[in-house]
């Protein structure tokens, strides 16, 4: 999804993906059951950014998906009308909803799920 997020501080809304030339601005989250109709499985997502990486000859490690709980209440401040929780996925855009993200970072839970990539 949109953004990077490094383990320590958080999602970075200034990251520029390999080959962009924009920042990210937000962060985007699936979740955990989605529904993934907007938006591919999250496992589908990481094999295809591990596919495009190894294609530009990066070396990022593989497919990955970071696990993160996030509070109720700082979901509920991304959600609106625009981004039904309905559409599977959390976007934290610029202000309060990424800003109590980033405040709550550090004490969040999270993980690392790493896997093969069934196409490699």
């Amino acid at each position: 999804m949109a953004g990077s997020a490094n383990l320590g501080r958080g999602p970075d809304p200034e990251f520029i993906e390999p080959g962009g030339n924009t920042p990210a601005e937000n962060f985007s989250a699936c979740l955990t059951f989605g529904p993934f109709e907007c938006t591919k499985r999250p496992e589908d997502y990481a094999w295809g950014k591990a596919r495009a990486a190894a294609r530009e000859g990066r070396e990022e490690g593989g497919p990955a998906v970071l696990i993160v709980d996030i509070p109720d209440d700082i979901i509920g401040l991304a959600v609106d009308a625009w981004f039904p929780l309905t559409q599977g996925f959390v976007q934290f855009d610029r202000g309060p909803s990424l800003e109590a993200l980033l405040t709550a970072w550090p004490r969040l839970e999270k993980r690392i799920m790493p896997f093969t990539d069934p196409l490699q």
